[in-house]
């Protein structure tokens, strides 16, 4: 297990912008969805995890997001479901792999929180 550990770790420090911004949107998406079916599974009331996502959510008022501005970074990586993920990260791999083309492979994650 401590192998697998470092070699995450290992291909992850190598990764280029896009895949690490790419892992990141996949990992939170499979958490969530991880934590959605043990409360199913387990029926517990998932209203606290509806409100905590809603949290994260961009709000469309305004005068709500004064009161929770980290959605503006947080609602970039929350996916509701496997086909949003899924179109979001191909559209993702095949602007970002022109983006770093383009502009660099720093200049990604700079583009991608700006967008």
């Amino acid at each position: 297990m401590k192998n697998l550990v470092d070699e995450i770790k290992m291909q992850f420090g190598n990764a280029t912008s896009l895949y690490r911004i790419m892992s990141i949107n996949v990992g939170v998406f499979l958490l969530f969805t991880l934590v959605r079916t043990f409360l199913f599974l387990f029926n517990v009331d998932s209203a606290w995890m509806n409100v905590f996502v809603r949290r994260l959510s961009l709000p469309s008022d305004l005068s709500v997001l004064m009161y929770q501005p980290w959605s503006l970074i947080t609602y970039m990586i929350l996916h509701e479901g496997i086909m949003h993920i899924l179109f979001n990260m191909l559209i993702f791999y095949w602007t970002g792999r022109l983006l770093t083309e383009y502009l660099g492979n720093d200049k990604l994650w700079t583009t991608y929180i700006l967008g």
